[in-house]
C-alpha cells in the first residue's frame, strides 16, 4: 500500500481541520448547489478577473505579471479564481481490499485538472447538478517545465459522492492543481452504513495515491507523462471524510471501546460487526 510522507501527513491535518470547521470555498457557478449569486459568472470572465488582478509585480511595478501561479501553483494566491480552466473526467478504479478482508473493491473516482480547451462535454454530476465551469473530457494542460501537478485529494461525507464538493475542485484545479476525488462505494444516498465502512473509506484513498505513485493505467490516460507530485499532497474531507482524513493520518482505534460499539453501541445499530471487522481493527 501507499507510503505516507511525513510532510504530506501534515498537509492531510491541516486540509482536514480546514473543512471541518466549515470553511466554504467561494460559489463559482450560477448552478452550484445551494447557492443563489445574484449574477452569472462565466469561466472566462473568472479569468479575465484573474489576469487583470495579477498586473501588478510584489513591488508594485505596473505591467508586471506575477508568475508564481506558474512556477509553482502551490505558492499561488487563494483568495480569488486561478489563471486556468477547468477539465473533468472520471474512471473505475478496483483494487485488493485491506489486509485481504473482503471483497476487492471498485471505486468511481472523479478528476479534476487545468486545461487550455475552450470548449468540453457538458458535465453532469451524479447527484444532477451541471457544472458550468468544468469541461468535459478536456485535455489538461501540461505543468510548469521541470514541476508537475500537486495533488488535492477529497474524501466525501456520509451518503454522498466525490463530486459534492465540486466547486472546491474547480477552484484548486484553476490554480493548476489536479484534484481526484473518489466515491467511497457502500456510503452513497440511500444505502445502510455498515461498520466495513469505516475502514474501506480510508482503503479508497490510499488505493487513489497508489495509483497515482504507480502511474495507473488510467492516470496514464489522462495525464500522459506529465508528473503528478504524490510526495506533495493536501488531504481534504467533509463531515464523515475528516474521519477519513484522521484514519490515513494514523489516528488508532481503541480496541475495547470498539467491542463495547459493536456489542451494545452506535455499530450495533449499523448491523453489527463481522469477524473481518474486527480482525481488521
Amino acid at each position: 500500500m501507499y507510503i505516507w510522507y511525513q510532510s504530506w501527513i501534515v498537509a492531510t491535518l491541516i486540509g482536514c481541520i480546514g473543512v471541518a470547521c466549515g470553511e466554504v470555498a467561494p460559489t463559482l457557478s450560477a448552478n452550484a448547489v445551494g447557492s443563489e449569486p445574484d449574477v452569472e459568472i462565466s469561466q472566462d470572465e473568472m479569468l479575465d478577473g484573474a489576469v487583470e488582478s495579477d498586473t501588478t509585480d510584489s513591488t508594485g511595478g505596473e505591467g508586471a505579471v506575477d508568475t508564481a501561479d506558474e512556477s509553482d501553483p502551490a505558492l499561488s494566491r487563494v483568495d480569488e479564481w486561478g489563471p486556468h480552466r477547468v477539465g473533468y473526467t472520471n474512471f473505475q478504479l478496483t483494487y485488493d481490499s485491506l489486509n485481504g478482508v473482503g471483497d476487492n473493491r471498485t471505486v468511481k473516482v472523479h478528476v479534476w485538472y487545468p486545461t487550455d480547451a475552450t470548449e468540453g462535454e457538458t458535465v453532469l454530476y451524479d447527484f444532477l447538478a451541471v457544472d458550468d465551469i468544468a469541461l468535459g473530457q478536456a485535455p489538461p494542460r501540461l505543468p510548469a517545465a521541470g514541476a508537475g501537478y500537486p495533488l488535492l485529494v477529497h474524501s466525501h461525507g456520509h451518503m454522498a459522492f466525490g463530486t459534492v464538493s465540486y466547486t472546491l475542485m474547480d477552484y484548486f484545479a484553476s490554480h493548476g492543481w489536479v484534484a481526484i476525488a473518489p466515491d467511497h462505494t457502500g456510503n452513497q444516498p440511500g444505502i445502510d452504513r455498515k461498520t466495513a465502512v469505516y475502514y474501506h473509506r480510508s482503503g479508497d484513498i490510499s488505493a487513489v495515491l497508489d495509483a497515482v505513485e504507480e502511474g495507473h493505467s488510467s492516470i496514464i490516460d489522462i495525464f500522459g507523462d506529465a508528473w503528478l507530485q504524490s510526495e506533495r499532497v493536501v488531504m481534504s474531507g467533509h463531515s464523515f471524510g475528516v474521519f477519513t482524513c484522521w484514519s490515513l493520518a494514523g489516528a488508532l482505534m481503541d480496541a475495547d471501546a470498539l467491542a463495547t460499539n459493536c456489542d451494545t453501541g452506535s455499530l450495533s445499530k449499523e448491523g453489527g460487526c463481522t469477524d473481518d471487522d474486527v480482525r481488521f481493527y
